[in-house]
């Protein structure tokens, strides 16, 4: 609705956003450098999760983070974690040991919360401009499945898996 393109990939995450940034990175390292119009210069790809509490969530993001920042010799990719798996953010709550420091039974949890803790106002919706895709043609043939060279195979803007790729 508000213009984004989501990218459907099926795989380990880490191998996913690996391969995808050395595909992006050499086709549009090839299109500058064909085009006369470049300086040969690759992608600096910016991976924003949802932080998770898991031990496992927790081990893949720290795969993905080593996959984006070493996809290639000097790669200064950057990736950031953000909390939004509760109602309330954890730096707000009255938890000196934040997420470890809440009780293991609800009712301690919600007295405590109840006087401690204001729910923020929503944020505002994105605009279109926020969450399009790169204008990059060269980013957008890797990610639409049209490049000739440089597909990922099970990703893209338009792959939707099958009960099969997904184990059923």
């Amino acid at each position: 609705k508000n213009g984004s393109g989501l990218v459907v990939a099926c795989g380990k995450a880490e191998d996913i956003f690996g391969t995808m940034c050395k595909s992006i990175d050499t086709e549009v390292m090839n299109q500058n450098n064909g085009n006369g119009d470049g300086d040969g210069v690759g992608i600096e790809p910016h991976v924003l999760v949802q932080e998770e509490p898991c031990s496992e969530e927790a081990r893949v993001d720290k795969a993905v983070k080593r996959s984006v920042k070493t996809f290639k010799s000097g790669a200064s990719g950057s990736f950031e974690s953000v909390w939004g798996a509760s109602l309330y953010d954890i730096d707000d709550l009255p938890y000196a040991e934040g997420f470890n420091g809440i009780p293991d039974t609800f009712t301690p949890f919600r007295n405590k919360v109840e006087k401690n803790c204001k729910i923020p106002p929503p944020r505002p919706i994105p605009t279109k401009a926020s969450i399009a895709l790169p204008k990059n043609s060269a980013v957008l043939s890797v990610l639409s499945g049209e490049s000739e060279n440089y597909s990922i195979e099970n990703c893209s803007l338009s792959y939707m898996p099958s009960l099969k790729d997904l184990g059923y």
